[in-house]
């Protein structure tokens, strides 16, 4: 029976020995070194570590060594990148693709350097994805004649637009292609917006709104609303549904469009002119301008002649996010303490930030979810000039456009130029 036993080891042993060693597993752990990280001013960087199984984060906040606790399998294959970038740097990763690991890697690099908002006047064109390529243009006298005074700029399943004044009045996409389809007469001070593959622009001289050349109206046998008149019609917005939200301004109060065609009043009290902030029946606008809309489906609206910015919830709730009403300036700040000049342009980013053309200020804002107002382009006073965000100069900015990068675009009305805002590195 020991000999038996004895036998059977020896063969077990052996399978085990072909299978991989006697069935050890070996594990192998990841790791590299971070620089040029300021923690004292601009905190830390975080890192994503995506292996087989699972995710890691780690915080840096030195300059020094580092590694994950999760080991690796032999052969197995992970990826390190950043996932938030420390305030005013941005963060690279060397070497940051792990595969087929065979022993400890200590040579993942993280360099961080000092970034910004860089403003460039520039032309794009559609590449064969249909993805916006940007094209540096410093021949600004050149650009004045292939962009005049554009008005709205619409970013959306990466496509951008701009809808402007010219010799022909004529709605334009980004790379200078009329839009197929869409009505291209007496465009003038209208805004544009888009969703799926329809084009849809709104015009205040004759109190319409158009999509593929259909010209759509409150006489519409369709609609009951007999306060549904369009009066000076600004910002158009898409939801996720496809439903469209109209700024009448004139009326003082945002129409709802279906995706039948019906038109009603979303919230505000037609022809009542006011800074009531509330539910549908109660809430007022003084002249609302453009909206936006962000991924939970609230509406924001630049309230022109209010000089604030508002927001409206899908319960149809209205309260107003920032600046004070009937109260113009260039204030920073949070809530009512900040302060806006006639604002006409408002565009959302992934993360339910708001930025706002703040035309007569000739500066980009940027308000937070929780209302608080930074600038993030632009001096005080009218100028034509690129660079670093707090050196550019805008002329009556009117359009604004995020697209999913968080770069800005933004029609600089009096420039009659398209200007980019983009965060990287400053030389």
């Amino acid at each position: 029976m020991k000999i038996l036993k004895l036998i059977w080891a020896m063969l077990l042993a052996a399978a085990l020995a072909a299978c991989g060693g006697g069935g050890s597993i070996t594990y192998y752990s990841v790791g590299g070194t971070v620089s040029g990280l300021i923690p004292a001013v601009d905190g830390a960087v975080v890192l994503s570590y995506d292996y087989a199984s699972g995710t890691e984060e780690l915080t840096l906040t030195n300059n020094a060594a580092f590694t994950f606790k999760t080991k690796i399998v032999s052969g197995g294959h992970a990826t390190v990148s950043v996932k938030t970038h420390p305030g005013n740097q941005l963060c690279s990763v060397s070497n940051g693709a792990v595969t087929n690991i065979s022993s400890n890697v200590t040579n993942v690099t993280v360099t961080c350097a000092t970034a910004g908002w860089q403003v460039t006047t520039g032309i794009a064109a559609l590449d064969l994805n249909q993805i916006v390529e940007w094209t540096e243009n410093p021949a600004y006298n050149a650009q004045r004649a292939l962009v005049a005074t554009p008005r709205q700029v619409v970013y959306t399943g990466n496509r951008l637009f701009t809808i402007y004044n010219s010799s022909n009045n004529a709605a334009t996409s980004f790379n200078l292609i009329n839009l197929s389809g869409v009505d291209a007469n007496n465009f003038l001070n209208d805004q544009l917006t888009s969703e799926a593959d329809s084009v849809f622009a709104s015009n205040q001289n004759r109190n319409y709104y158009t999509k593929a050349g259909n010209i759509y109206s409150s006489a519409s046998s369709s609609t009951p609303f007999s306060t549904a008149n369009l009066n000076s019609p600004k910002g158009m917005v898409a939801d996720a549904s496809g439903n469209l939200y109209v700024s009448d301004a004139g009326n003082s109060v945002i129409k709802k469009i279906d995706t039948s065609g019906n038109m009603s009043i979303y919230v505000g009290l037609a022809g009542q002119s006011g800074d009531n902030d509330g539910d549908r029946n109660t809430a007022k606008f003084t002249y609302p301008w453009a909206l936006a809309i962000d991924t939970n489906g609230n509406l924001y609206v630049a309230d022109y002649f209010a000089h604030t910015i508002r927001k409206v919830t899908p319960d149809r709730v209205v309260s107003t996010l920032a600046g004070k009403s009937g109260v113009r300036g260039a204030l920073n700040g949070t809530g009512d303490a900040a302060r806006f000049y006639g604002p006409r342009g408002v565009a959302t980013d992934s993360s339910g930030n708001v930025y706002v053309a703040d035309t007569y200020n000739n500066q980009i804002r940027k308000v937070t979810p929780d209302g608080v107002v930074t600038t993030v382009a632009g001096q005080a006073g009218m100028g034509y000039a690129d660079g670093v965000a707090a050196n550019a100069k805008f002329n009556a900015p009117t359009g604004i456009a995020v697209d999913s990068s968080g770069t800005i675009y933004v029609g600089d009305y009096a420039n009659n130029a398209v200007r980019r805002i983009k965060y990287q590195l400053i030389p």
